[in-house]
């Protein structure tokens, strides 16, 4: 490839790094049909409007060696983040460029260049491997140096692209995988609300803006399930709403505001604002997620460090640049043949099976089985496709396993002490006692319900059932039917058998209610 005689190359397979083109070379390379043939649909400008203006051509009005809507009016997307030549950049500003970056390759391959191609341009793609891939900044600084060689040349890039490592590997944890807690520091149980700020942070695009409220994992699950028993519906299915529009919480709640990303590009939050939002209330302390200060030149210290980093000043590990270091190809190969495998329901399952993955011990189950959930969790930590492994999960007892695992891990239960006293008392008003719970927890409440009203047919016995296990889950207790109490395996307490019935009619009403 020779776009513009610049030397530009491929770092992935949805990546082009260059050096900033000019007018006269994007008309005598032909750039725009260049970029149309290799299926580049975006292009980003990390440079700052007036830069090097006496290095090389002249600059445009636009205040660049080109004119930016030249490629717009050619259908190829333009983003610009003025970001100094060697200048330190911010860790929300480097989140934001990262989550836009991710976004525009749903749209099709991506140019970034800033002066040369090598530093900025470098430092944001290195940080989105970080992010995509889930590797350690320095395997990720590796693979760009081994594609592009030159490029993250100063210590204090190397460090920008740490910092962002040691900030957003910790954000995305979905399963707590107790065995992991010895060998990564940042595995700790976490509460709905922080592992919804983590999400808020981790998700872009459509998919930020459809869970604000709500964590994907547990839709992604249902949604597998109901796709196994052939119940699956459009309901959920927009991308311009949120999930929870329509549920009753949303209705009854006043207090749901337009959400805007705090990494979004209208978003204009410092990093010093940032730091201190976070720690403002419960929804935002991350105190085990957010390094003290927010700025990428920072150095952190060697004890607060994750298992993904290492000593901000070391950096005799990126002098070795051999192939065999980097697994990043390895895993760009697992990612794309999971992203591209559509595993198809040959048959579905009936609705008994079903229930049975549901009302299943998993206490009784193989180690083999345990063994292979897992596996399944670490895969959904560890890639940001990693959701691909259970949207192509056939077997719905990993799949239930997954859920209750999900839910019962949780710091705090959904249904708390607090929240069961507001059901006992008003369980009978069942819109005003939905209005007194939490909100996220009003949220996972319904859609559970949601769900398992579409795994039909069910006779009331057996939704009763369905019911007192997934109260268990939501209230970290034992419910006891068919002569066994579950779950069996996690050490909780029996639930009392007047706040179970209470839950129980809540529940009945509110599936009433929803059905109207």
């Amino acid at each position: 490839m020779a776009i513009m005689n610049r030397k530009p190359c491929m770092i992935t397979e949805d990546i082009l790094a260059m050096a900033r083109p000019s007018t006269s070379l994007v008309i005598q390379k032909n750039v725009i049909q260049q970029f149309h043939r290799l299926g580049i649909k975006s292009i980003i400008n990390l440079q700052c409007p007036g830069e090097h203006s006496s290095c090389g051509k002249p600059l445009e009005d636009s205040g660049f060696t080109y004119d930016p809507s030249v490629f717009m009016k050619n259908d190829i997307y333009y983003y610009n983040f003025a970001w100094e030549d060697y200048g330190d950049i911010g860790l929300s500003a480097l989140i934001n460029m990262v989550k836009v970056l991710a976004f525009a390759i749903t749209e099709g391959r991506v140019a970034i260049h800033c002066h040369a191609g090598l530093g900025r341009t470098g430092v944001l793609i290195a940080s989105y491997l970080v992010y995509s891939l889930r590797v350690n900044a320095n395997e990720a600084i590796k693979y760009v140096r081994l594609k592009r060689p030159g490029s993250v040349q100063t210590r204090g890039q190397i460090i920008s692209v740490r910092h962002f490592a040691q900030f957003i590997l910790p954000l995305t944890v979905t399963f707590h995988v107790r065995e992991s807690i010895i060998k990564e520091k940042y595995m700790n149980p976490f509460t709905v609300q922080r592992y919804l700020y983590r999400q808020k942070i981790v998700l872009h695009g459509y998919q930020e803006r459809k869970f604000k409220y709500f964590p994907m994992i547990i839709h992604i699950i249902c949604e597998r399930i109901l796709q196994l028993c052939n119940r699956k519906t459009l309901e959920f299915d927009s991308l311009e709403n949120h999930l929870t529009i329509n549920f009753l919480c949303e209705r009854n709640n006043e207090n749901i505001k337009r959400h805007e990303s705090i990494f979004s590009v209208k978003s204009a939050l410092t990093d010093s604002e940032l730091s201190s939002s976070v720690s403002s209330n419960e929804m935002f302390d991350i105190n085990n997620d957010l390094p003290a200060g927010a700025s990428c030149s920072e150095t952190e210290k060697e004890n607060d460090t994750p298992k993904h980093s290492v000593s901000f000043n070391d950096f005799t590990s990126l002098d070795e640049n051999s192939a065999e270091l980097l697994p990043i190809d390895k895993i760009f190969e697992e990612t794309h043949k999971q992203i591209l495998e559509n595993e198809v329901v040959e048959s579905f399952l009936t609705t008994d099976e079903i229930v049975e993955s549901l009302l299943m011990d998993f206490s009784k189950t193989s180690e083999e089985f345990k063994s292979y959930v897992v596996k399944v969790k670490k895969y959904v930590n560890s890639y940001q496709h990693g959701y691909c492994r259970i949207v192509h999960e056939i077997d719905p007892k990993v799949l239930a396993c997954l859920l209750f695992d999900w839910l019962e891990d949780l710091k705090s239960p959904i249904l708390n002490q607090d929240e069961l006293e507001k059901i006992v008392i008003n369980y009978c008003q069942p819109e005003k006692c939905l209005k007194l719970l939490a909100m996220e927890h009003g949220f996972i409440i319904e859609y559970l319900l949601r769900f398992i009203k579409k795994v039909y047919p069910l006779n009331d016995d057996i939704q009763k059932k369905i019911f007192k296990r997934i109260t268990a889950a939501l209230g970290h207790q034992a419910v006891s039917f068919d002569d066994k109490i579950l779950p069996a395996e996690k050490g909780f307490r029996k639930m009392r058998d007047g706040t179970l019935n209470c839950i129980l009619q809540l529940y009945e009403s509110l599936l009433d209610i929803i059905a109207t």
